[in-house]
């Protein structure tokens, strides 16, 4: 059986450019710098599914970790103001020059660990989080963990108080995290959970996983 700690490499592997890569998704062209993850992956595919399902129109909208900006440029078409916010400074002028490049206007990129450098509340927040409970070993295996869930914990902490009233969660998470956690979390900070969609897939290590999006509301 693979372990953990092989399983993260492979994983890592085939998200990692080592050098700039031009791809295209959705019609938006997008550029990703090296250290950057890309949007290949069986989990990008399903959040942008949920994204592209979205009937409601929002006033603004946090794509927390927003890695190349995928998601940004797509949900930047259902709401009036997009804040990007990503700790990884590749990400960030990738995003960036992605925005520049697709003629978005509504969209503004900030280097952020969490919401250290986003005060503003917001109707809706989307988060994918890192999800395996190991050390990373580079920039780009950091964007697959979460060790000792300090990332999750962190990111629970804060978010209520950056929801404007009637605001919701949409997070995306895998059987790769630790799902105990994930629930104990929504307890303690008062949410509602609804599963949007749930998928039984094989990673890019050939594991089977299960991925799942969930809509979260304050209660």
């Amino acid at each position: 059986m693979i372990s953990q700690e092989e399983r993260l490499r492979i994983i890592a592997d085939k998200h990692k450019p080592l050098y700039t890569k031009n791809t295209s998704l959705e019609g938006f062209s997008l550029t990703v710098y090296p250290h950057v993850f890309m949007p290949n992956g069986m989990s990008t595919k399903i959040f942008k599914k949920i994204i592209l399902k979205l009937n409601q129109k929002y006033g603004s909208v946090l794509d927390m970790g927003c890695g190349s900006g995928i998601l940004s440029l797509i949900i930047s078409k259902k709401t009036r103001k997009v804040i990007s916010a990503e700790v990884n400074m590749n990400a960030v002028l990738s995003t960036r020059k992605n925005v520049k490049d697709n003629l978005i206007d509504n969209v503004e990129v900030r280097q952020s660990n969490l919401f250290e450098n986003v005060p503003e509340r917001f109707d809706l927040i989307i988060f994918n989080p890192p999800f395996m409970n190991l050390e990373p070993n580079s920039q780009i295996e950091s964007a697959l963990t979460d060790f000792d869930h300090q990332t999750l914990c962190s990111f629970f902490k804060g978010a209520r108080n950056h929801l404007k009233p009637g605001g919701k969660i949409i997070l995306e998470f895998s059987d790769m995290g630790d799902e105990t956690i994930l629930d104990n979390l929504i307890t303690k900070y008062n949410f509602a959970k609804k599963i949007l969609y749930q998928k039984n897939v094989k990673d890019f290590a050939d594991v089977p996983t299960k991925v799942y999006v969930l809509e979260l509301i304050p209660i």
